[in-house]
């Protein structure tokens, strides 16, 4: 299949027979189908780079997590969203969100705001921050509980504007203490779908695709979207 052969906006999922494949084919159904947009289905085994092609006038593109020696290429390469749908999604409520600071966090939780409207599902928006252990004598301490007030202005200004255009959606926000790896990997068992940023045509931060996306594709717990941000909006550790 060539891109010309992509209508602009397009929902495009590649599929390769077996069960997988019809979960991958079953979310991209609905995602078109809620949001008005044509369906392209791919049969064949597309290498990684036709992949990135036909992302250029996709809106979305869905593939199936067993596609392991292409999944994470066709993640940092591609110029749309990407969803990978693990063979057997586990049952589960929500859709979840991670964010930091960066211009990109605008790009990932405005996806995530309209999946989730789709979906009919709430959206927990989370944002994750560590504390530099401090040296008292000769073992390292925690620093003393701050009131996190900078951290939930940072959420706030983040959020600004979004709530309103998806009043249907009920929001939660939550700011976690530890690596976002961890905290959306936890969350990410009884969600149906985990939202992260990354970078688009160049190398994510190895924080962002070697953590964050990558541990969230292992577990394979629910489907994991990766939103594409411009070379310059480079993500922040909170995987947004």
């Amino acid at each position: 299949m060539s891109p010309a052969e992509v209508p602009h906006g397009a929902v495009v999922v590649a599929v390769d027979g077996g069960r997988p494949a019809a979960a991958a084919r079953a979310w991209a159904t609905a995602a078109a189908t809620k949001e008005r947009r044509p369906l392209v289905v791919t049969r064949s085994r597309l290498p990684a780079r036709a992949l990135d092609s036909l992302s250029a006038r996709a809106h979305l593109l869905v593939i199936d997590a067993g596609r392991h020696g292409t999944r994470a290429v066709v993640v940092r390469r591609s110029r749309c969203p990407v969803v990978v749908v693990p063979d057997r999604p586990a049952p589960g409520r929500g859709v979840v969100v991670g964010v930091g600071g960066d211009p990109g966090s605008v790009a990932t939780l405005d996806f995530a705001f309209r999946t989730a409207s789709w979906l009919g599902e709430s959206l927990t928006v989370v944002h994750c921050y560590q504390e530099a252990e401090q040296m008292s004598g000769h073992a390292l301490v925690s620093p003393p509980h701050s009131d996190l007030a900078g951290e939930r202005l940072l959420v706030a200004e983040t959020l600004a504007g979004l709530r309103t255009g998806y009043p249907e959606v009920a929001v939660g926000v939550r700011i976690e203490r530890g690596l976002p790896e961890d905290v959306l990997g936890d969350l990410g068992n009884d969600a149906v779908l985990v939202v992260v940023g990354g970078t688009r045509h160049g190398l994510l931060t190895e924080r962002t695709i070697g953590s964050v996306a990558r541990r969230l594709l292992v577990r394979g717990a629910c489907p994991v979207a990766v939103v594409p941000h411009s070379r310059r909006e480079q993500p922040t550790a909170s995987g947004g």
